[in-house]
């Protein structure tokens, strides 16, 4: 019993974070389409949207990510009143080409913004990317430096069907960025960030190379193959088991419990789906989550929990020295969850 717990203080020291502030965040969200509206103009079925519970949707006319990218960065640079120049590294996120590939899209952003002392790489990792990023700056951060990580993506057609391209979630055009900084203060401070992985569980996004590209994109058919591959109860167990223990770990992290967690950000997904995932497993209250703005936004793709925070703060749904816990999970499989300490 003693080795037990030894190793569970051993794993919480590890998703411990100490001296990592949110300095500023920023968002660009596009005019968002009501899903009715959405229906009436025969962009989607009824059948499309049913489950999701998405009331509406952003969507990005005639501009592309990497520009909502710009406008986020710029918003979070002046919320954490810096210069674009005081950053160290950028990590840009994208899941979606947008058709524009072999293009370096974080060094644009990064010109754009004028940050020409930082450096610019850029991270992919589905639709946990946002918050994997964060992961990855940490240490870069604790060693002094002053990161900005940003997110981007639009969906659009005929690469992508947002309505019906992965059934159960409704994909939204958007851009986020935070700033994180050595010290306390600013928007919050992270708490603790647990991270972990099913490799396993990689076949479920896999697409057949023997098939020619066909146009919108079919996230269905790889999640059939794989679930059919691996087995439908082991992957539902293993999708429980490591998002359960990301959680746990967090909140054994941070110090707190999950009753005490003033607000639960989760990724936009439909909400069947986040029912079955997170919310029913997790045993999370509904109305403990910022799941009525999401609902109204759709899925950014790596974006929701960062969005998410700058929404929450912005917008008065939490208030200094409340706790808020982001959770986010990715094909792949990956599962990053972050606790924050909110700010003055």
């Amino acid at each position: 019993m003693s080795k037990t717990r030894g190793s569970i203080c051993m794993r919480a020291r590890q998703d411990v974070v100490a001296d990592v502030s949110i300095a500023g965040l920023g968002a660009c969200l596009p005019e968002q389409l009501s899903t009715a509206d959405a229906i009436a103009a025969g962009r989607c079925s009824e059948a499309d949207v049913r489950r999701t519970g998405i009331t509406s949707v952003c969507i990005a006319a005639n501009t592309d990510g990497p520009a909502l990218a710009v406008r986020a960065a710029r918003q979070a640079i002046d919320d954490a009143e810096i210069a674009a120049q005081d950053i160290d590294l950028l990590l840009y996120v994208r899941n979606h080409d947008e058709g524009q590939l072999l293009w370096p899209v974080g060094s644009f952003v990064q010109n754009e913004i004028g940050a020409h002392r930082a450096k610019s790489v850029e991270v992919r990792q589905m639709s946990n990317g946002g918050l994997a990023a964060i992961g990855l700056a940490l240490p870069h951060v604790q060693s002094g430096k002053t990161v900005l990580v940003v997110t981007a993506d639009t969906f659009p057609a005929p690469q992508f069907n947002r309505w019906s391209s992965d059934p159960g979630t409704v994909y939204a055009d958007g851009a986020a960025a935070v700033v994180l900084r050595p010290g306390s203060g600013g928007r919050g401070s992270i708490l603790s960030l647990a991270e972990t992985a099913a490799p396993e569980l990689e076949l479920m996004s896999r697409p057949q190379r023997d098939q020619p590209d066909r146009w919108p994109l079919d996230l269905r058919s790889p999640t059939q193959r794989g679930t059919e591959t691996i087995g439908l109860g082991r992957v539902v167990e293993t999708l429980e088991s490591r998002q359960a223990d990301a959680l746990e770990r967090a909140l054994e992290g941070a110090g707190t419990a999950s009753s005490d967690i003033s607000l639960f950000i989760l990724p936009n997904l439909g909400k069947a789906r986040l029912s079955a995932q997170i919310v029913g497993p997790s045993e999370l209250e509904w109305d403990n989550t910022l799941w009525s703005w999401g609902r109204t936004v759709g899925h950014l793709g790596a974006g929701d929990q960062i969005a998410g925070l700058h929404h929450a703060i912005a917008g008065g749904r939490v208030a200094p020295g409340d706790t808020v816990c982001a959770l986010g999970v990715g094909g792949g499989f990956s599962w990053s969850v972050m606790v924050v300490q909110i700010g003055n």
